[in-house]
């Protein structure tokens, strides 16, 4: 299996290399529309909704890049309103869990007012790393014209192994960012307009469905999810916890402590905070990996602790930029830009893909 992936990887190192020799460049690359499979989550009633979305940005998006030493890599979807069709269709997902049906009712309606993914990767046998920063407001609106409007700046760091092909980038990492987005600013605009709690019959079978299955994107997704229904039972509290604190799958214990800070369980609060200072070794968290400290930050930021820049670990410049960067937009809901050779790059790779 590890010469399997050794060359696998090799090929995808190639499959780069061949696309960045010509210049920037950017990739069409399919999303994946799957549908989630979590069932119906809080009690099934008659309740329709009716969702909509719009892309405030405009036309020609890029999905995500970044430079690779000199050159500029991208992906674009394989048409355009293809990343609101996902949305779209992931908010759905959401109204379902929540026992209701899409149809003419209530409307809720999301609006991409800025999104950006910054990628980059240190060789051909690491992950494709995909730091999403997006910034989405909703619209609800009641059948009597009562409007709610809420602003969210949303942020998620996602990784993916390409094997047979660069693309697979999008299908995995790209469309779990997109998705996520529409998925938690669904729930928690739902939630405000129908307030209602999770059937806890449901929520437990949702946390034995980790132990079911040994995939761990499916797990990550699972636990993604109890993050957005899992407040108020016991059950969810206690497997969140024992991931944290005993996981050694790195994707998996990384979703357990983003959970945590969305569910507000302070429990394994000083457990974060000494694992970043270095002070306390805790399963196989690591201080010097800049994805765990990510996501060890953004679960702090959730449980409402401040001062975040003082406890970014000492570490090597690019490291430091993208954590710095993470506080600096939960501070400020300020996405990172881009450099002037990135902008200068994109729009290369963008006439390139145009002739």
């Amino acid at each position: 299996m590890k010469r399997l992936r050794l060359h696998l990887a090799v090929g995808s190192l190639a499959i780069l290399c061949s696309a960045c020799s010509t210049g920037p460049r950017l990739l069409v690359a399919p999303l994946d529309h799957s549908k989630a499979n979590v069932g119906a989550l809080y009690p099934e009633g008659e309740k329709a909704v009716t969702v909509l979305v719009k892309d405030a940005r405009g036309p020609g998006q890029v999905l995500g890049g970044g430079l690779f030493g000199p050159i500029y890599l991208g992906y674009v979807s394989q048409k355009p309103d293809e990343v609101v069709e996902l949305m779209q269709a992931s908010a759905n997902d959401m109204v379902r869990a929540m026992g209701m049906k899409s149809g003419v009712g209530p409307t809720l309606e999301m609006t991409i007012e800025d999104f950006r993914i910054t990628m980059y990767r240190k060789s051909g046998f690491s992950p494709m790393n995909c730091i999403g920063y997006g910034k989405i407001q909703t619209a609800f609106r009641s059948p009597d014209g009562a409007e709610t409007k809420k602003s969210f700046n949303v942020t998620y760091f996602e990784g993916a192994v390409p094997v047979m092909s660069m693309k697979e980038v999008v299908t995995k990492a790209v469309t779990r960012i997109y998705r996520q987005a529409a998925w938690e600013v669904a729930a928690k605009t739902l939630a405000a307009g129908f307030p209602a709690e999770a059937d806890p019959v449901q929520v437990r079978r949702l946390v034995a469905s980790l132990d079911a299955t040994k995939d761990d994107d499916a797990q990550r997704t699972t636990v993604f999810w109890l993050g957005l229904v899992g407040r108020n039972e016991p059950a969810v509290k206690e497997k969140l916890l024992a991931i944290f604190r005993t996981s050694k799958t790195q994707n998996v214990r990384q979703a357990a402590a983003e959970s945590l800070g969305m569910l507000g369980i302070q429990d394994a609060r000083e457990e974060t905070e000494a694992i970043l200072a270095g002070a306390r070794k805790v399963g196989d968290w690591d201080n010097t990996d800049m994805e765990e400290d990510w996501y060890l930050l953004r679960s702090l930021h959730l449980l409402g602790v401040g001062d975040l820049r003082s406890r970014i670990p000492k570490a090597e410049v690019n490291m430091r930029r993208v954590l710095t960067e993470l506080v600096q937009f939960q501070e400020t809901g300020e996405i990172p830009r881009m450099t002037e050779t990135e902008q200068q790059e994109m729009e290369k790779a963008k006439k390139n893909l145009k002739s």
